[in-house]
């Protein structure tokens, strides 16, 4: 079975994804706590092509974004808020999950969509080149949600079934440590009573620290179970470097 490393669609767009400076970015997974709720049902893992319309809502939603210059999340929300209820409306779900959708915290996907496409601005991409990028990572998240890992999984075909998720998506290869890093010797459990746990975001993940450690050499502060992920592999982890300031965690 053949990892997924490039999944690109024939019919979709096949220019490979540059930014406007000819640099290729590489993938970074964002969470999306709403798509998480929905694909954690045992009735939508059961049934990929509605799990598969679901995903593409989501996927409209962040082109929606992208094709705005919103210089906001809360611009960002007032000027989409109207069009996702009808998107909601106007596409083939069951009543069971058309309602939940009615429901997500759009304020939160959004700000989380916004932040994503400005960091992306920031690096260069512009144009067509970011409406690609700006698919192709919620479609990735939808993907890898779901645990399809091959290009040879048929569900794949079934969860980017709509013309508007028809990007060319690259998943990086797993890397896995011989001898994984000890969390423990490099960083220390960050006290949930604290006002720094409280106010504490994770830069992996971009949510609220959950289980948080602190690296001892530079004071970042991020989840104990995204960290190891970072640093002992998975997608584009086995680095030993921080991932806000880049310092250097092992001998």
């Amino acid at each position: 079975m053949e990892p997924i490393e490039e999944m690109n669609d024939q019919e979709a767009v096949t220019t490979p994804q540059t930014d406007c400076r000819g640099a290729s970015p590489r993938f970074r997974r964002i969470r999306l706590p709403e798509l998480e709720k929905l694909f954690g049902k045992p009735h939508i893992r059961k049934n990929p092509p509605e799990a598969g319309r679901i995903l593409a809502c989501f996927t409209n939603l962040s082109l929606c974004i992208a094709s705005g210059a919103y210089i906001s999340a809360e611009a960002a929300l007032e000027g989409v808020c109207t069009y996702w209820y009808e998107l909601v409306e106007t596409v083939d779900l069951n009543d069971d999950n058309r309602s939940h959708l009615r429901r997500v915290d759009l304020a939160h996907t959004v700000r989380r969509l916004w932040e994503e496409i400005r960091e992306e601005r920031w690096r260069g991409l512009c144009g067509q080149d970011l409406l690609l990028r700006a698919g192709a990572q919620v479609n990735m998240v939808g993907l890898l949600l779901f645990g399809v890992e091959s290009v040879d999984d048929p569900r794949k075909e079934q969860l980017l079934q709509q013309p508007s998720q028809l990007f060319p998506i690259s998943f990086p290869r797993r890397r896995e440590r011989v001898e994984p890093i000890d969390l423990g010797a490099i960083s220390s459990p960050l006290d949930s009573r604290t006002p720094e746990s409280a106010e504490a975001e994770c830069a992996i993940c971009r949510d609220r620290v959950e289980d948080g450690v602190k690296i001892k050499c530079c004071r970042h502060c991020f989840c104990r179970e995204c960290l190891d992920a970072w640093l002992n592999g998975e997608g584009e982890g086995a680095t030993d470097n921080c991932p806000m300031c880049k310092a250097k965690l092992t001998a």
